[in-house]
């Protein structure tokens, strides 16, 4: 998986090394986890193996720069690119939502940042629901792969170099300024034009449940591009919180919503006309500390406060569990994964505030209530389910006569597209289950190797087995191999063959994609009779009396006012 980087000032670089020959020269670094940590205590993230082979040279050499403001990448392999990932996001997730896209400033350059979960899907979730070309900044080995290096310098991806790989002895201190500052040059220009950006400000992807220290990569750079603006007489360029939410964020199928937050305005920082000069040539300028500082900390609770904000995911399933309950208990339902946060955050900030009042016990009473939440939350999680699956008096659902029959419907899609779907889906699609299941990246990687292969399977997999096929065919027919023989039946030309082999290839496109869609309803269907037949054996079993119970006592406590100011 490839992780949107950790950018580091001058200063934090210095302060990561004291003695240059103390780290270790070879640039294959460990991988896994060795307890090193960070100049504020913070572990830094683990290795993969991609991301321990540092090799400068070639990243050096396969960067594209341009400092003009124009984008460094090819316009044509943008939009290719783009059109395969947004097809691959509708195989991916079950639902998409998003709102706020309108509030993004259209005019301006604009650099979005949001928590960092889901790895390589993060940005590219930003990406596709924004219609203007990005920059990227990516982890050094983003653009040194194979095939997906290929795609990256053609999309002019920017290579940066993380604290991560720096402390470890990847590179010297020098060799990292040098090229971060290269990069983050490259974007700075381009945000400054009107090209948006996107870098996450936690500098790796993680599995808390919570935003981590914010790094001040992002904030350096929109700031350097606010100065180069200014310069140009262009308008400022802003800053625009994102919140990405998953339901979970690693499972195939799961659902989206992205949100975008008020975008903030950002000064040029005044730089001075010989800095901005030598900005303009190519040399990267360091932004004040004081400035970078100050974007930092006005960005944070605007960013946290569109995350779950929580001290563990069991408290945020626990938060779910409650903002389910108390809709039922008000006679409404949550029927989205959007209604669903919203109302969780509701019972975030009902707790938050319940904290600051003098009332021992309703904070007694809302502890117990969050102890039986949490207990609901690990017995459903446990069997597959959620708080969707508990009706409005603290019952699991009934098995609906829909879902008793789902099996069927999914079987006939599945045998109707099986023989091509297993050809030009299936087998990517395993694929990508095993290498994501495999990944040395972490949890957050699984999503991001199955997308990968989703993405380059119209692209790759489909032309190899369309051309295995019509070779197939002809072959066949050539041979006499099939009952009727079409060398016999027609008298084409060589050219004709030809063009008949070449519409027959093109068709089978179409044809793989209608047989993709159906195995995925196909998987659609069977997942939601599993669902009906978890909720139907935990319903039966003592541990769903068990489950019942609690909700019952959650629901009394919530009708009793534990949550506001009026008690029922």
């Amino acid at each position: 998986m490839i992780h949107p980087y950790n950018l580091m000032s001058s200063a934090e670089v210095e302060s990561t090394m004291t003695a240059e020959e103390a780290l270790p020269s070879t640039k294959n670094l460990a991988v896994g986890s060795d307890g090193m940590v960070d100049q504020h205590g913070d572990p830094l993230p683990e290795l993969g193996a991609r991301a321990a082979s540092v090799d400068l040279d070639k990243i050096i050499s396969s960067a594209r720069r341009k400092f003009s403001g124009e984008h460094p990448g090819s316009q044509f392999f943008w939009k290719v690119a783009k059109w395969t990932v947004t097809r691959s996001f509708a195989f991916q997730f079950r639902s998409i939502e998003v709102t706020g896209e309108v509030s993004t400033k259209k005019d301006q350059g604009t650099m979005f940042v949001a928590w960092h979960t889901n790895g390589l899907i993060d940005p590219l979730v930003i990406v596709l629901t924004q219609p203007k070309r990005f920059i990227f900044g990516g982890r050094h080995d983003l653009i040194t792969r194979p095939v997906v290096g290929w795609w990256s310098r053609r999309l002019g991806v920017q290579p940066v170099i993380r604290q991560a790989e720096l402390m470890r002895g990847g590179c010297t201190k020098e060799e990292a300024r040098n090229l971060n500052g290269q990069s983050l040059l490259v974007i700075a220009n381009c945000i400054s034009s009107g090209i948006p950006g996107v870098l996450m400000p936690e500098g790796t992807s993680h599995q808390q449940s919570h935003l981590l220290r914010l790094r001040t990569g992002p904030m350096r750079t929109v700031i350097a591009a606010a100065g180069l603006a200014h310069a140009r007489g262009l308008p400022l360029p802003t800053i625009q919180p994102v919140g990405l939410h998953f339901r979970v964020c690693h499972r195939f199928r799961t659902d989206m919503w992205v949100e975008y937050g008020d975008p903030l305005a950002v000064s040029s920082d005044s730089p001075s006309a010989v800095d901005l000069e030598r900005m303009q040539a190519g040399e990267w300028i360091e932004p004040g500390r004081d400035a970078v500082n100050s974007l930092r900390d006005e960005i944070r609770d605007p960013l946290r406060r569109l995350t779950p904000d929580a001290p563990d995911w069991d408290t945020w399933g626990a938060w779910q569990i409650t903002a389910h309950l108390r809709a039922s208990s008000r006679g409404s339902q949550l029927n989205s994964w959007r209604s669903e946060v919203i109302a969780a955050r509701e019972v975030r900030t009902d707790l938050s505030r319940l904290k600051d009042a003098d009332d021992p016990d309703r904070l007694r009473s809302a502890a117990r209530m969050m102890g039986h939440a949490k207990s609901v939350h690990r017995r459903l999680w446990r069997q597959g389910l959620d708080a969707r699956d508990i009706t409005a008096k603290g019952r699991l659902k009934q098995r609906t006569a829909v879902e008793r029959i789902l099996w069927l419907p999914a079987l006939v899609l599945a045998s109707i597209s099986f023989p091509l779907s297993l050809l030009a889906s299936g087998l990517p699609a395993l694929l990508g289950f095993v290498l994501g299941n495999r990944t040395d990246e972490g949890l957050d990687a699984r999503a991001s190797v199955q997308l990968m292969l989703t993405i380059f399977t119209p692209v790759i997999f489909w032309p190899i087995c369309a051309t295995l096929l019509i070779m197939t065919a002809l072959t066949l027919f050539f041979t006499g191999v099939l009952p009727l023989s079409l060398t016999s039946e027609l008298d084409l030309s060589w050219f004709e063959w030809t063009l008949v082999s070449v519409v027959g290839w093109l068709s089978l496109f179409p044809l793989f994609w209608v047989c993709s869609v159906l195995s995925l309803w196909a998987y659609d269907f069977w997942m939601a009779y599993r669902r009906g037949v978890w909720r139907s054996r935990l319903a039966a079993s003592t541990g769903g009396l068990k489950l019942a119970a609690e909700c019952r006592r959650i629901i009394e406590l919530i009708d009793s006012g534990v949550l506001t100011d009026d008690a029922r």
